[in-house]
Protein backbone atom coordinates (compact mmCIF):
# COMPACT_ATOMS: atom_id res chain seq x y z
CA UNK A 1 0.00 0.00 0.00
CA UNK A 2 1.37 3.43 -0.95
CA UNK A 3 1.83 6.31 1.47
CA UNK A 4 -1.10 8.18 -0.03
CA UNK A 5 -3.35 5.11 0.12
CA UNK A 6 -2.47 4.54 3.77
CA UNK A 7 -3.28 8.09 4.70
CA UNK A 8 -6.60 8.46 2.87
CA UNK A 9 -8.22 5.05 3.40
CA UNK A 10 -9.96 6.12 6.64
CA UNK A 11 -11.08 9.60 5.62
CA UNK A 12 -14.72 10.35 4.77
CA UNK A 13 -14.70 10.87 0.97
CA UNK A 14 -17.10 13.82 1.25
CA UNK A 15 -14.65 15.63 3.53
CA UNK A 16 -11.77 14.80 1.21
CA UNK A 17 -13.68 16.30 -1.74
CA UNK A 18 -14.42 19.45 0.22
CA UNK A 19 -10.74 19.86 1.11
CA UNK A 20 -9.56 19.39 -2.47
CA UNK A 21 -7.68 22.08 -4.36
CA UNK A 22 -10.66 23.47 -6.34
CA UNK A 23 -10.35 26.89 -7.92
CA UNK A 24 -7.99 29.63 -6.82
CA UNK A 25 -10.94 31.64 -5.52
CA UNK A 26 -12.22 28.61 -3.65
CA UNK A 27 -8.83 28.01 -2.03
CA UNK A 28 -8.61 31.66 -1.01
CA UNK A 29 -12.09 31.52 0.54
CA UNK A 30 -11.26 28.33 2.41
CA UNK A 31 -8.03 29.87 3.70
CA UNK A 32 -9.99 32.88 4.99
CA UNK A 33 -12.39 30.54 6.77
CA UNK A 34 -9.48 28.68 8.32
CA UNK A 35 -7.84 31.92 9.50
CA UNK A 36 -11.11 33.29 10.89
CA UNK A 37 -11.88 30.02 12.67
CA UNK A 38 -8.47 29.79 14.32
CA UNK A 39 -8.66 33.42 15.44
CA UNK A 40 -12.15 33.08 16.91
CA UNK A 41 -11.57 29.69 18.52
CA UNK A 42 -8.38 31.06 20.10
CA UNK A 43 -10.24 34.14 21.33
CA UNK A 44 -13.58 32.67 22.40
CA UNK A 45 -13.18 28.91 22.54
CA UNK A 46 -14.76 26.37 20.21
CA UNK A 47 -18.29 26.43 21.63
CA UNK A 48 -18.58 30.23 21.56
CA UNK A 49 -17.21 30.63 18.03
CA UNK A 50 -20.36 30.32 15.91
CA UNK A 51 -20.66 29.81 12.16
CA UNK A 52 -22.16 33.34 11.71
CA UNK A 53 -19.21 34.77 13.68
CA UNK A 54 -16.78 32.92 11.45
CA UNK A 55 -18.55 34.19 8.33
CA UNK A 56 -18.36 37.80 9.52
CA UNK A 57 -14.69 37.43 10.42
CA UNK A 58 -13.91 35.82 7.05
CA UNK A 59 -16.02 38.32 5.10
CA UNK A 60 -18.24 35.72 3.44
CA UNK A 61 -21.92 34.79 3.39
CA UNK A 62 -23.35 31.87 5.34
CA UNK A 63 -24.26 30.21 2.05
CA UNK A 64 -20.67 30.48 0.89
CA UNK A 65 -19.53 28.88 4.14
CA UNK A 66 -21.77 25.87 3.62
CA UNK A 67 -20.50 25.53 0.06
CA UNK A 68 -17.11 24.67 1.56
CA UNK A 69 -17.99 23.04 4.90
CA UNK A 70 -20.92 21.11 6.29
CA UNK A 71 -20.39 22.20 9.90
CA UNK A 72 -18.04 23.94 12.29
CA UNK A 73 -16.37 20.67 13.22
CA UNK A 74 -15.78 20.08 9.50
CA UNK A 75 -13.42 23.08 9.55
CA UNK A 76 -11.20 21.46 12.16
CA UNK A 77 -11.12 18.19 10.27
CA UNK A 78 -10.43 19.85 6.91
CA UNK A 79 -7.61 21.93 8.39
CA UNK A 80 -5.96 18.86 9.91
CA UNK A 81 -6.32 16.93 6.64
CA UNK A 82 -4.67 19.80 4.74
CA UNK A 83 -1.84 19.78 7.29
CA UNK A 84 -1.50 16.03 6.96
CA UNK A 85 -1.24 16.31 3.18
CA UNK A 86 1.46 19.00 3.54
CA UNK A 87 3.41 16.91 6.06
CA UNK A 88 3.29 13.88 3.78
CA UNK A 89 4.69 15.94 0.88
CA UNK A 90 7.44 17.20 3.19
CA UNK A 91 8.33 13.63 4.15
CA UNK A 92 8.49 12.62 0.51
CA UNK A 93 11.02 15.40 -0.05
CA UNK A 94 13.40 13.83 2.51
CA UNK A 95 14.52 10.79 0.54
CA UNK A 96 18.14 11.90 0.86
CA UNK A 97 17.92 11.61 4.66
CA UNK A 98 18.13 8.51 6.82
CA UNK A 99 14.71 7.19 7.84
CA UNK A 100 15.54 8.11 11.44
CA UNK A 101 16.27 11.73 10.59
CA UNK A 102 13.36 12.00 8.15
CA UNK A 103 10.97 10.81 10.87
CA UNK A 104 12.42 13.17 13.49
CA UNK A 105 12.17 16.15 11.14
CA UNK A 106 8.52 15.29 10.47
CA UNK A 107 7.85 14.94 14.19
CA UNK A 108 9.24 18.43 14.75
CA UNK A 109 7.16 19.88 11.93
CA UNK A 110 3.98 18.12 13.02
CA UNK A 111 4.16 19.50 16.54
CA UNK A 112 5.19 22.96 15.34
CA UNK A 113 1.73 23.16 13.75
CA UNK A 114 0.22 23.19 17.23
CA UNK A 115 1.62 26.63 17.99
CA UNK A 116 0.04 27.96 14.78
CA UNK A 117 -3.39 26.52 15.59
CA UNK A 118 -3.33 27.33 19.28
CA UNK A 119 -4.36 25.37 22.35
CA UNK A 120 -8.14 25.87 21.95
CA UNK A 121 -8.12 24.58 18.37
CA UNK A 122 -6.03 21.50 19.24
CA UNK A 123 -8.03 20.77 22.40
CA UNK A 124 -11.32 21.10 20.49
CA UNK A 125 -10.13 18.74 17.76
CA UNK A 126 -8.99 16.15 20.31
CA UNK A 127 -12.24 16.46 22.27
CA UNK A 128 -14.41 15.85 19.21
CA UNK A 129 -12.16 13.00 18.14
CA UNK A 130 -12.50 11.32 21.54
CA UNK A 131 -16.27 11.81 21.61
CA UNK A 132 -16.98 10.76 18.03
CA UNK A 133 -14.18 8.26 17.50
CA UNK A 134 -13.70 6.71 14.08
CA UNK A 135 -17.14 7.90 12.96
CA UNK A 136 -15.65 11.36 12.51
CA UNK A 137 -11.98 10.73 11.75
CA UNK A 138 -9.60 7.85 12.40
CA UNK A 139 -6.46 9.06 14.22
CA UNK A 140 -4.62 6.18 12.57
CA UNK A 141 -4.86 8.15 9.33
CA UNK A 142 -2.98 11.19 10.58
CA UNK A 143 -0.01 11.52 8.27
CA UNK A 144 2.44 11.30 11.19
CA UNK A 145 1.15 7.78 11.86
CA UNK A 146 1.65 6.88 8.20
CA UNK A 147 5.12 8.45 8.16
CA UNK A 148 6.16 6.70 11.37
CA UNK A 149 5.19 3.28 10.04
CA UNK A 150 6.85 3.91 6.67
CA UNK A 151 10.06 5.18 8.29
CA UNK A 152 10.36 2.29 10.72
CA UNK A 153 9.49 -0.41 8.19
CA UNK A 154 11.85 0.97 5.54
CA UNK A 155 14.55 1.55 8.13
CA UNK A 156 14.28 -2.06 9.26
CA UNK A 157 14.38 -3.30 5.67
CA UNK A 158 17.57 -1.33 4.98
CA UNK A 159 19.30 -2.36 8.22
CA UNK A 160 19.05 1.07 9.83
CA UNK A 161 16.75 -0.39 12.50
CA UNK A 162 16.59 -3.88 13.91
CA UNK A 163 13.87 -6.11 12.50
CA UNK A 164 11.55 -8.27 14.56
CA UNK A 165 8.73 -8.14 17.11
CA UNK A 166 9.90 -4.80 18.47
CA UNK A 167 8.75 -3.06 15.28
CA UNK A 168 5.05 -3.31 16.08
CA UNK A 169 5.68 -2.46 19.73
CA UNK A 170 7.57 0.67 18.70
CA UNK A 171 4.72 1.71 16.41
CA UNK A 172 2.21 1.31 19.24
CA UNK A 173 4.43 3.29 21.59
CA UNK A 174 4.77 6.04 18.97
CA UNK A 175 0.98 6.36 18.77
CA UNK A 176 0.76 6.63 22.53
CA UNK A 177 3.54 9.20 22.54
CA UNK A 178 1.69 11.46 20.10
CA UNK A 179 -1.43 11.32 22.28
CA UNK A 180 0.56 11.95 25.46
CA UNK A 181 2.41 14.94 24.02
CA UNK A 182 -0.78 16.39 22.53
CA UNK A 183 -2.92 16.07 25.64
CA UNK A 184 -0.16 17.18 28.01
CA UNK A 185 0.46 20.27 25.90
CA UNK A 186 -3.22 21.23 25.99
CA UNK A 187 -3.50 20.64 29.75
CA UNK A 188 -0.36 22.72 30.37
CA UNK A 189 -1.87 25.65 28.46
CA UNK A 190 0.08 25.34 25.21
CA UNK A 191 3.64 26.19 26.32
CA UNK A 192 6.51 26.79 23.90
CA UNK A 193 9.04 24.12 23.01
CA UNK A 194 6.70 21.27 22.11
CA UNK A 195 8.39 20.39 18.81
CA UNK A 196 11.81 20.13 20.47
CA UNK A 197 10.41 18.01 23.30
CA UNK A 198 8.67 15.75 20.79
CA UNK A 199 11.93 15.19 18.91
CA UNK A 200 13.74 14.22 22.11
CA UNK A 201 10.98 11.79 23.10
CA UNK A 202 10.92 10.16 19.67
CA UNK A 203 14.72 9.90 19.66
CA UNK A 204 14.48 7.94 22.91
CA UNK A 205 11.80 5.72 21.43
CA UNK A 206 13.94 4.94 18.38
CA UNK A 207 16.77 3.70 20.59
CA UNK A 208 14.63 0.55 21.00
CA UNK A 209 15.25 -0.13 17.33
CA UNK A 210 18.80 1.14 17.14
CA UNK A 211 20.99 -0.98 14.91
CA UNK A 212 23.97 1.34 15.00
CA UNK A 213 27.29 0.25 16.49
CA UNK A 214 28.71 3.02 18.72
Amino acid sequence: MSLNDRQTQGIDPSVRRRTGTGTKKGRETRDRIFAASIALITEKGYDEATVPDICVEAGISTGNFYHHFRSKSDILLAYVIDESDALLKYYQSLENKSRREALLLCVERFFSYYALKGRNFVASFLSILLLEGGAWFSPDELSLQTITRDSIERGAASGEFINGPLLEEALELATGLVWDLSCSWCVAGGPDGLSSLARVRFERLLTLLDNRVD
